[in-house]
């Protein structure tokens, strides 16, 4: 295979191991653009040869590489380029749009219901709602890129924000636009996350196969002064999105619970 990565060399007198340096090389193809997205990567075998290294040592670099989200692995095929995923870090407030734009990508978001309910007892009892109040309903598709990444269902008292229209909403950040219109501000938020499988309409918005695997979350927000303000549903790509949390000895944020 005439390929670009094997057309370097490792510094056998290097402090850095191998398999990094290896990591290296496929990483800074990809980021110049010689390496794109679905390009299949030499063999084992291949790299083997012409590095004179061992199979272990090729292993190690393309298990860091599918890890990192750039390389996915086919049995019986070979690993090919990906797309990186969408990291997303659990000990900062989310804001989608930030952490799109940090990967050099655009975020965009696509209303695709807006309406005034009267909500069920479920959202009312998380919202803490008194009798006949009312709920603004926005379903978005959140993208990065042109990429479909989430479906999003939020709910928020209309008498947090009593002239928020459809419009407002598709122009910029939910987050913003309540803060620049009402002056409310986010003070903290809860999350559960448990696995889900897309359904057959689920999967047809995200541009996936039904059945496919997804994260399922729940988020309550809260501003400044604790009142909640949000309700929202997340249904998220889990083969284009990941987690990462920071966990110390002494400061645990996190909680599991098991149904």
């Amino acid at each position: 295979m005439d390929s670009s990565v094997l057309k370097n060399d490792l510094d056998m007198a290097s402090d850095k191991p191998l398999y990094e340096q290896l990591i290296s090389f496929i990483k800074s193809d990809i980021d110049n653009g010689l390496l794109n997205v679905g390009d299949l990567l030499p063999s084992e075998n291949e790299f083997c040869e012409r590095y004179d290294i061992s199979r272990p040592t090729v292993r190690q670099a393309l298990s860091a590489l599918e890890e990192q989200g750039l390389v996915v692995r086919m049995r019986g095929k070979g690993s090919f380029v990906t797309r990186p995923k969408v990291k997303r870090s659990l000990k900062t407030l989310y804001s989608f749009s930030d952490e799109v734009a940090a990967m050099g990508l655009t975020p965009k978001s696509r209303v695709i219901a807006y309406e005034v309910i009267s909500p069920g007892e479920e959202i009312r009892s998380r919202l803490g709602l008194a009798d006949g109040e009312k709920v603004y309903s926005i379903t978005r598709v959140r993208y990065a890129g042109d990429e479909p990444i989430a479906l999003e269902m939020a709910f928020i008292p209309t008498r947090m924000s009593p002239f928020l229209t459809q419009e407002k909403v598709e122009t910029g950040s939910l987050y913003k636009t309540l803060a620049a219109q009402e002056g409310i501000e986010i003070g903290y938020a809860k999350e559960t996350y448990e696995t889900a499988m897309l359904s057959e309409s689920e999967a047809q918005i995200l541009g996936c196969k039904q059945g496919t695997c997804a994260f399922f979350i729940q988020r309550t927000a809260y501003t400044l002064t604790d009142e909640v303000f949000e309700y929202t549903v997340m249904i998220v790509r889990s083969d284009r999105c990941k987690y990462e949390v920071e966990l110390t000895s002494d400061n645990v944020q996190l909680s599991t619970s098991v149904d």
